[in-house]
């Protein structure tokens, strides 16, 4: 039987219909399988990222907790350094103290023994009861101005500091004080001895001298010691007399003033009154004597500074 165009046409939709619903079933699956590949391509992505974020985050934990750990190391040993240097600085310092405290026993010993021979020199050239007498007076003065002389340049030296010579300077310039060897007033102070009296014209034995100066002059004490006289009369004028405490006494005459009075302790140098011409004088002068244990001698013979 033949089928008819219309049936042809009919069978050909359907046929048609079908097939394209079939498609559409395929392709739907296919979407479906393509869908469910994409999540789990978009799954494995995040899980790899996430995987590599975590990596790198773990990593720069790792390396930040090993850069603190270095930092406390190096601390660490930066501190224990730090204490070594001061443990060695310590003993360093005990080390050098030991050594000064050596250095100085040693400085002391030869100070000690330095002052001890000069003090012992100084002792065997003293003037002793057995050679009492203005000569050796006079021999020791000369020995203590060298040896003051030689102290005061040795003053002057970058050794000075390292002894102590003060006892010994304190020695030596005492017993140098007490020996009237200083001149009162510039000159040479002569006319001691047999001479023809200036005003009333007689022989005399003049135990003293004489030094023209003009008046006002400052008059120095020859020696450290006592006033024991500061007066005035008729022949000497304004006077004065020292006691030097050691058999040496010496007089000042015919002052314009006297500045020191009875009792009076004195320096050797200091001013104790000033030229004139009181008393039995023919011009301004100053009348100078020295007496040793009461006998009159030539100053000339110990003024020596």
């Amino acid at each position: 039987m033949k089928k008819s165009t219309r049936d042809i046409k009919q069978h050909d939709i359907r046929g048609t219909n079908f097939n394209f619903i079939a498609i559409i079933k395929i392709n739907k699956v296919l979407l479906t399988a393509v869908m469910f590949i994409s999540i789990i391509a978009t799954g494995l992505l995040g899980f790899s990222l996430g995987g590599r974020t975590n990596d790198k985050a773990y990593h720069k934990e790792t390396e930040a907790s090993k850069v603190v750990n270095l930092d406390t190391e190096i601390l660490a040993q930066n501190i224990i350094c730090l204490e070594i240097e001061k443990i060695d600085s310590e003993r360093q310092n005990e080390v050098l103290k030991d050594q000064n405290t050596k250095n100085e026993k040693a400085t002391a010993t030869i100070s000690d023994t330095i002052l001890g021979a000069l003090l012992s020199n100084l002792e065997s050239k003293k003037v002793t009861n057995r050679s009492l007498s203005v000569n050796s007076y006079v021999a020791e003065a000369k020995n203590l101005i060298v040896l003051n002389s030689k102290l005061v340049k040795f003053e002057k030296t970058e050794n000075y500091d390292l002894i102590d010579l003060s006892k010994y300077k304190t020695t030596l310039t005492t017993r140098l004080s007490r020996i009237p060897t200083m001149k009162p007033i510039p000159g040479s102070f002569p006319d001691y001895g047999w001479r023809i009296h200036p005003v009333f014209h007689y022989r005399q034995f003049h135990a003293a001298s004489d030094q023209g100066a003009p008046s006002g002059t400052p008059i120095k004490a020859a020696g450290a010691g006592y006033v024991v006289q500061s007066s005035y009369n008729g022949s000497s004028g304004n006077f004065i007399v020292i006691n030097h405490g050691n058999g040496f006494v010496t007089t000042y005459m015919h002052n314009s003033k006297n500045i020191v009075h009875v009792g009076r302790s004195v320096k050797k140098g200091e001013i104790i009154g000033k030229v004139g011409s009181t008393g039995t004088a023919t011009g301004p002068h100053l009348h100078f004597q020295v007496t040793y244990n009461g006998s009159p001698f030539n100053p000339q013979q110990i003024l020596i500074q």
